[in-house]
């Protein structure tokens, strides 16, 4: 009986184990930036997540990101769509044409990922992308 009970301790203890691993490494999803805990970061998280923020909310301007550099990857024949690298963070800028509910236009907007060297944890997703119609002419 001493020998079931241990079996099934070390098969829970390695479940709870196994469930700790996933969810651990899963990343956040916040809505905007200033939602995020700054209070245990270092001054040089700070910092980074300063620039990282300069930066998406240039492309949220349509304008271009001073401290990220662009990638090779950008994909003009989709709309536009753009991708930059950061110190510790990459950015989307989005300008994809599409076909939405029967409306046709474009997803555009910013999105972001924050990687530990930011966060010092998780990874943290922010965009604001979304569904602009195209004007009609008659």
């Amino acid at each position: 009986m001493n020998t079931i009970r241990k079996h099934l301790t070390f098969r829970l203890a390695l479940f709870c184990l196994i469930g700790f691993a996933f969810t651990g490494c899963s990343s956040i999803e916040v809505s905007n930036l200033s939602e995020i805990d700054r209070s245990k970061m270092s001054a040089q998280q700070i910092t980074l997540l300063e620039a990282a923020e300069e930066d998406y909310n240039a492309i949220a301007a349509d304008q271009e990101p001073t401290h990220a550099q662009a990638k090779l990857t950008d994909m003009p024949w989709d709309g536009g769509s753009r991708s930059f690298e950061g110190e510790g963070y990459g950015l989307g800028a989005t300008r994809h044409m599409d076909t939405h509910e029967g409306v046709h236009g474009m997803w555009i907007g910013p999105s972001i990922t924050l990687n530990r060297r930011i966060t010092g944890g998780r990874k943290i997703h922010c965009h604001d992308v979304r569904f602009v119609p195209f004007k009609r002419q008659d």
